[in-house]
């Protein structure tokens, strides 16, 4: 029989890793409105840098908060 316990922090974790979700759609969305400036308009190497570095660090953003949330730790014990 599965321990009520073990449930709670179940659903804990499941409503944390949906919350980490919505973070990294926002991110994500983030990222494809700085694509599409890009693409859309003519930008100098200094703009391309900095865009460049701002699409880099969301990216590592989102992984880092996938890598966090999406395993629930008592299932790996």
């Amino acid at each position: 029989m599965i321990d009520e316990d073990y449930l709670k922090q179940k659903l804990a974790w499941a409503t944390y890793r949906l919350d980490q979700l919505d973070k990294v759609e926002a991110k994500l969305v983030e990222m494809r409105k700085l694509a599409e400036y890009a693409r859309d308009n003519t930008l100098s190497s200094e703009e391309i840098k900095k865009l460049n570095i701002k699409l880099q660090q969301l990216q590592q953003a989102v992984i880092a908060m996938d890598d966090r949330s999406k395993t629930f730790w008592l299932d790996n014990q």
